[in-house]
């Protein structure tokens, strides 16, 4: 059975102040519950802190309870004590006290407690205990547990002060950057898009190496005093994140042994995984065009996978130490084009910590999300799943907003990239449900797929009067085809139908914006008093981009509409003349000569759509950039895993939803 509650975080003198979600799983025959506990954070942020969250178990398990604490390398147990505390008070840190005192010390807890009574018995397990630090664990002899997912004894209330308090500098020169800063004494600066002397053109959107040379020297002589980054900074506020915490609770008449804790707390940490058969998945077609895993048959390209996925994603997360009950899960930002560099100049300084310096991924318009859950999918292994478990947590809780006191619009929508995880605004292209889809479907987390329906419910509530989504402003046309994708992809899996009639619609506007020669233009703004009117500002066709090509696939898997396979392989066309006329066509990439960003950047967003269409028409042209992708990958993966190639982050942030694509396409071609 499971069973929701909600209500509202109070203070001890009956103040309301956040929403909380509280599920609890429990099994026949099982002492066992599975509890989520999720607090949503509506309050003003520059007036609101929070010393601790948590809530108590009054329980009655008889007299003289024997108390068991979890440990690094042994169980810390004692018989004679009135009350006990666990507290992990960072990631490298954790005490357990009995009656004030410090009784046991270590590193990493495993974050349980037992308690045996003499007419019952309790325990409670915390998962990712160190890793979302501070967190504690109270009892006392009565058998009162107090569960502290952010205790007050960590000496720290729980905080989300937006830091950067006005707009920060940005220059690209010296003479600019000096003169901003005796017009602004107090401000900050970010070097993104700094240029300095290099030889660089004055239009570059970034410098290269000699320009982050001279900015850190600039820093050191002029900045000492002020704030520096040199990633996205925005000054949102976090009104409307959110943080689920997992724990497990064992209520039983007999006793807990605590060689039975030390086992079963290391499956509520590593719990066993239940994944089909990589290769049958991939065959199902459930996870759209996805070759599996396949060393054997392509030993360099799934070698480059992995390196790009160790260095870029998971590496990161140990030895910058991007843990915390708020930053756990989230990546280092990935937007920027020397943010590789960035890490690599300043990796051995004491204390580093990309994420200070460029800020956190959240996601990005490809699903970043998604693509982390796919190199699950296609591998099995478990640390693609743990990656890809935590990064869709935080990304479901912290970076969306499930609360505002003001504009109803930005509710369930996820925040655009920033040095904190809220400093950006509200991004529909950015608001991608397939990770999180993949993260219900693949674990049964049931918060993921409420997060799913809460984004999907924004664009249908509001929608255009003539029932398709609404986009008056956004930018560049992921801001509309994003959404749409989203909305298909739930439509797929509820068949419910005011999801279904809003995405038909918003399909049939959007292809009505395709141009005479089948490419779609950089923008699709709707207009009107009724949203019908379609509103280009930028003539001309661009390539595509964001989630565009899931929303057209799912479209044709779900309806078989003949004239919409008609209009996408009249774009899919389009494409290929594009690729055509790009100089690197046929190029092989040379790491002596050349930049690992443009060959996979510019065939990567074909990828799908020609793999698309080969499959559809067997044309074997729009086979080309596909393996010219695949061949220059290998060395391609190893500049970026070296951080040496430009947008290396991001590029790890895409390369399982392309390459796997690429392969299920030249694989059936050769099938053939």
């Amino acid at each position: 059975a499971s069973v929701c509650i909600k209500g509202y975080v109070a203070s001890e003198d009956g103040r309301r102040f956040c929403p909380y979600v509280v599920r609890l799983h429990m099994h026949a025959g099982s002492s066992r519950v599975r509890l989520f506990h999720t607090f949503v954070f509506d309050q003003d942020p520059e007036r609101v802190e929070l010393s601790g969250i948590g809530f108590f178990l009054p329980l009655k398990l008889g007299d003289g309870p024997e108390v068991a604490f979890g440990g690094e390398e042994e169980v810390h147990w004692a018989r004679t004590w009135k009350r006990g505390e666990l507290l992990q008070g960072s990631d490298r840190e954790y005490r357990v006290s009995l009656d004030g005192e410090t009784y046991r010390q270590g590193n990493r807890s495993p974050g349980w407690v037992s308690l045996n009574g003499s007419a019952a018995s309790a325990a409670v397990v915390l998962r990712d205990c160190w890793r979302e630090y501070p967190k504690g664990i109270g009892v006392d002899r009565r058998g009162d547990v107090d569960l502290q997912l952010w205790p007050s004894a960590c000496g720290e209330t729980l905080r989300f002060e937006t830091e950067w308090k006005e707009e920060v500098i940005r220059a690209k020169y010296v003479d600019e950057l000096l003169e901003k800063l005796r017009d602004n004494p107090t401000a900050g600066v970010n070097f993104k898009g700094f240029l300095g002397t290099a030889d660089v053109p004055f239009d570059s959107a970034e410098g290269n190496q000699q320009s982050l040379d001279e900015a850190r020297a600039f820093a050191e002589e002029h900045l000492r005093d002020r704030r520096v980054t040199w990633g996205d900074t925005s000054t949102g506020r976090a009104v409307g994140l959110a943080k689920t915490h997992e724990l497990w609770l064992d209520l039983r008449a007999g006793p807990i042994s605590r060689e039975r804790m030390v086992g079963w707390a290391e499956r509520v940490q590593e719990p066993p995984l239940a994944l089909p058969a990589p290769a049958y998945m991939c065959e199902t077609g459930v996870l759209r065009i996805l070759h599996p895993q396949d060393e054997e048959r392509f030993p360099e390209i799934e070698a480059g996978l992995e390196g790009m996925f160790d260095e870029l994603l998971d590496g990161p997360v140990e030895e910058c130490r991007l843990y915390g009950a708020i930053d756990y899960g989230d990546l280092v930002n990935g937007h920027g084009r020397r943010h590789g560099n960035v890490y690599r100049m300043f990796r051995d300084e004491p204390s580093f910590k990309a994420t200070d310096l460029v800020g956190w991924m959240n996601n990005e318009a490809n699903d970043e999300c998604e693509n982390c859950w796919l190199a699950y999918a296609r591998s099995g292994e478990r640390k693609y799943w743990r990656l890809a478990e935590a990064y869709a947590e935080h990304i479901e809780d912290v970076d969306t907003v499930h609360a505002h006191p003001t504009d109803p619009r930005w509710v369930g929508q996820t925040r655009y990239h920033s040095m904190l995880h809220w400093g950006g605004g509200p991004s529909p292209s950015h608001t991608a449900i397939h990770g999180w889809l993949l993260h219900y479907f693949l674990t049964g987390n049931r918060r993921a797929f409420d997060v799913c329906r809460q984004a999907v419910d924004q664009i249908v509530r509001f929608q255009e009067p003539a029932g398709h989504l609404s986009n008056r402003r956004g930018v560049l046309r992921r801001e509309y085809s994003g959404p749409m994708a989203s909305l298909w992809a739930f439509y797929g899996v509820t068949w419910e139908e005011k999801y279904g009639e809003c995405a038909r619609r918003s399909l049939e506007f959007f292809l009505s914006a395709q141009e005479e020669g089948g490419g779609f233009p950089r923008d699709v703004f709707t207009g009107g008093s009724r949203g019908d009117e379609l509103r280009i500002d930028v003539p001309g066709s661009i390539p595509p981009g964001g989630c565009e090509h899931y929303s057209v696939y799912d479209a044709y898997r779900i309806t078989g509409d003949e004239r919409l396979k008609e209009k996408v392989l009249r774009y899919i066309e389009w494409i290929w003349k594009w690729y055509c006329e790009l100089p690197i066509r046929g190029s092989t990439f040379d790491p002596e000569k050349d930049e690992a960003a443009t060959p996979m950047m510019s065939q990567a967003v074909l990828t799908f759509w020609l793999g698309q269409g080969y499959l559809w028409t067997g044309e074997e042209r729009y086979l080309e950039p596909i393996r010219d992708l695949l061949r220059n990958f290998p060395a391609l993966a190893e500049e970026w895993a070296a951080m040496t190639g430009r947008t290396c982050f991001q590029q790890a942030g895409y390369a399982w939803q392309v390459i796997g694509a690429a392969l299920a396409v030249v694989v059936a071609a050769d099938n053939e």
